[in-house]
């Protein structure tokens, strides 16, 4: 017979004695590896605890409470549904969230943010949406200086005006959302 101390009705290895009759807290079962503790025995379902629930030697293995977890390959915090993995513990690059739009690429995800281009410049306004796809009439640019007219943004050229006859020359320019001193379009 073998001693079972923590009543899971498997013994341990260790721990005998003979007699014709079942002692009282002996079974005649062996293998537990740890008669302390009753959750752990050979055949038992392995569970998030650090311990080798099943006796194989290996604690957590297969759990089945394990939480299931998301590959973020571009690191941006965003998992990829396509691809998981069950474990107790968050594995190296995964996440718990499903919400990445394109795993490949970090700078697309629900939070990237993209700004209103009303006059079609590629220059966005300081309104803003988030989102996975870049939505009609938004630009991942901001800092328009004139949403309502594509002739003025931070690329517009102006040309030195050195004699004020309101032309400028191609020689000396600079770029500019607003008419500098001395500048013409």
């Amino acid at each position: 017979w073998y001693a079972d101390t923590d009543g899971d009705f498997v013994g341990d290895t260790d721990s005998t004695s003979e007699a014709c009759l079942q002692p009282d807290g002996y079974v005649a079962i062996s293998g537990d590896c740890d008669d302390a503790n009753a959750n752990n025995y050979p055949g038992n379902d392995e569970i998030c605890d650090d311990a080798d629930n099943d006796c194989d030697g290996v604690p957590d293995e297969d759990a089945i409470d394990a939480s299931t977890w998301y590959m973020d390959n571009d690191g941006d915090g965003f998992g990829d549904s396509d691809v998981t993995t069950a474990a107790c513990t968050k594995p190296e690059g995964y996440v718990s969230n499903t919400t990445d739009c394109n795993d490949d690429n970090a700078s697309l995800n629900p939070n990237t943010v993209w700004y209103q281009d009303l006059d079609g410049d590629t220059y966005g306004s300081t309104v803003s949406t988030e989102s996975c796809t870049q939505p009609a009439s938004y630009v991942s640019v901001s800092g328009d200086c004139n949403d309502d007219d594509a002739s003025f943004n931070p690329d517009t050229v102006w040309y030195q005006d050195a004699d004020s006859d309101s032309y400028g020359t191609a020689d000396v320019s600079t770029t500019s959302c607003t008419q500098p001193a001395g500048y013409e379009l």
